[in-house]
């Protein structure tokens, strides 16, 4: 019984690991999206 329910945890565990880097990933993807946006910008405000 105990070894099933460290089993799940330790599953529990590898799934959060697998989200939290999802969740990094798309982060740093946003963050470049974001500067990316802001030479735009910036670039727009130059031409204007």
């Amino acid at each position: 019984m105990i070894a099933n329910i460290n089993l799940v945890l330790k599953e529990i565990e590898k799934e959060e690991r697998n989200r939290a880097e999802k969740i990094r990933k798309l982060a740093r993807e946003l963050e470049m999206k974001k500067r990316k946006l802001d030479k735009t910008i910036s670039g727009l405000s130059l031409v204007l």
